[in-house]
């Protein structure tokens, strides 16, 4: 019986790019929670059946538009929430690698793509460890690489 390998958040990896064909990345290792999600926007119209005019009309999609987001969070280091501030504040987009830290074989590669600060948040609950969380809006599209075997 064949059964799925999963895989440990550890190996799910969020790096910052210093451009866009920077290939040597810097992990982003304060972030400790991080989540990709795709979505996809149709257009759609109500067809008739032409041969049949009395039959319901059925509904035909089309694919208008695809988008992205990041959001991560973790612990807040003084120097480094400086810098994700600072790149906030950017008036250009960062660029970022979306790392799946496996063999090609198990399905292991990357995303690479640039991202502009929707929110940053810094927050200390009940005198705490410092925290900050992040929701990061995709531009343009997410390029997907195997590891190389």
């Amino acid at each position: 019986m064949s059964q799925a390998v999963p895989f440990g958040g550890k190996d799910l990896r969020l790096l910052r790019k210093s451009s866009a064909a920077d290939d040597n990345p810097t992990f982003l290792c304060t972030v400790t929670t991080k989540d990709l999600t795709k979505t996809w926007e149709y257009d759609y119209a109500t067809v008739p059946d032409c041969d049949s005019p009395d039959a319901l009309p059925a509904r035909r999609s089309i694919k208008k538009m695809s988008a992205w987001s990041v959001n991560a969070s973790g612990i807040a280091d003084a120097k480094s929430y400086r810098e994700l501030d600072a790149a906030a504040e950017a008036d250009t987009p960062m660029f970022v690698r979306i790392l799946v830290a496996r063999p090609a074989a198990a399905g292991g590669g990357h995303w690479d793509g640039a991202v502009w600060f929707e929110n940053l948040k810094i927050e200390s609950q009940d005198m705490g460890v410092v925290k900050f969380s992040a929701q990061l809006r995709g531009e343009g599209p997410l390029a997907w690489t195997n590891a190389t075997p």
